[in-house]
């Protein structure tokens, strides 16, 4: 027996599943972003602690780069991942406050007993 599904829970499950991709994809790009961050924070340890010319890749060519203007690069590089993580993070947490509302949304309307058609 098939039942039909009223317009509101409709919206309200397409809403759900929507959410839940776009929780999937915030997640993916949070976590890409601490690990630039990581990567660039360990480039700074590696550019500080070594000795005379330092180099940076441009596409598949690696060009010298003054030591202390490489580490302000990648200092600003990591503060802007870190900003962008930071706005992912709050997305991400709205996104799932809503998601959570309706999850329990749905779980009270399937969760009721629906009334028998005689």
């Amino acid at each position: 027996m098939e039942e039909k599904l009223d317009e509101q829970t409709r919206k309200s499950l397409e809403e759900f599943q929507a959410l839940q991709q776009q929780l999937q994809f915030l997640q993916l790009q949070r976590q890409q972003l601490l690990a630039q961050a990581m990567e660039t924070g360990e480039a700074v340890k590696e550019v500080e602690a070594s000795q005379g010319t330092v180099f940076k890749t441009v596409g598949s060519v690696l060009v010298p780069k003054e030591k202390q203007a490489l580490l302000k690069e990648l200092a600003s590089e990591k503060e802007l991942l870190e900003s962008r993580k930071a706005m992912v993070e709050k997305q991400e947490e709205k996104f799932k406050k809503r998601f959570l509302e309706l999850k329990a949304e749905l779980e009270k309307r399937f969760g009721q007993p629906q009334p028998k058609a005689k």
